[in-house]
């Protein structure tokens, strides 16, 4: 075993004792190094990335507020009688509720 302590815990002098016993994939370990480097690269652009990812949600709340969309909707809704488009199922329902909508809206 390579934790000659046993204490959870690899040392380098215990590293360095068995560095002949290791086997490292040359490959594996530079595609590792340089997934690390881009990683760190990332965390001083995280930011940046958070400041505009904040700047856009706040204009999106700001120009589309969810809330007045919500009461246009549903004002429409019940204006218009929409909640009887679940009982259209046919070409039939489709003429019906067409006439009943103009008859309603005009």
């Amino acid at each position: 075993a390579l934790d000659e302590d046993n204490d959870g815990k690899l040392t380098c002098k215990e590293i360095e004792a068995h560095l002949n016993d290791l086997n490292i994939k040359a490959d594996v370990m530079l595609e590792r190094l340089r997934f690390e480097r881009e990683m760190c690269q990332m965390l001083t652009k995280l930011p940046a990335f958070l400041l505009c990812l904040s700047c856009f949600l706040a204009a999106l709340f700001e120009l589309s507020p969810a809330a007045s969309i919500y009461d246009v909707h549903r004002h429409l809704k019940t204006e218009f009688g929409l909640g009887s488009l679940a009982n259209v199922k046919n070409v039939d329902d489709i003429y019906n509720f067409m006439q009943t909508f103009e008859k309603q809206n005009s």
